[in-house]
């Protein structure tokens, strides 16, 4: 009975946690696929997301790319994309910005040739920092644990 018993509070507690996305394992992994293939991955880049103007009302966020390639052979770059504004509607628990496109920079020089289509920066419950997007024909995910 006790067997049961236990079987049922095990099944009852999958149940309840199972719509909660749990932690990803391994943080800090970035995959890069063209034309739906993956191509390269790579689990050494730091991405981080830190208020780049918190006095103003929405604050602002920077999203820093730090190390980042999308291809074995193309040279590791600090990009950066600054100010971005939460359109979370809940934005004291998420992140959220989506754009058609933006312009990140390096060392401050925008550098449009590096546009990123279909962007999307998540932070969800303020602890998986999800960002994808398309660039020069990769289509660039991003995942961390912060």
């Amino acid at each position: 009975m006790k067997k049961i018993l236990m079987m049922c509070v095990v099944a009852l507690f999958a149940i309840a946690c199972g719509d909660k996305e749990p932690l990803i394992e391994k943080p800090d992994v970035l995959t890069v696929k063209q034309n739906g293939e993956a191509v390269y991955t790579d689990n050494e880049v730091t991405w981080r997301i830190v208020p780049s103007a918190a006095t103003v009302t929405p604050a602002l966020y920077s999203l820093y790319m730090d190390g980042t390639r999308f291809v074995e052979a193309m040279p590791m770059l600090d990009m950066e994309v600054l100010d971005l504004a939460n359109q979370h509607v809940k934005p004291e628990e998420h992140f959220l910005h989506e754009a058609e496109s933006v312009v990140p920079s390096i060392k401050g020089n925008p550098m449009p040739r590096y546009t990123l289509t279909n962007f999307r920066c998540e932070v969800t419950d303020w602890e998986v920092l999800k960002v994808s997007f398309t660039c020069v024909g990769y289509d660039v995910t991003y995942v961390k644990n912060l």
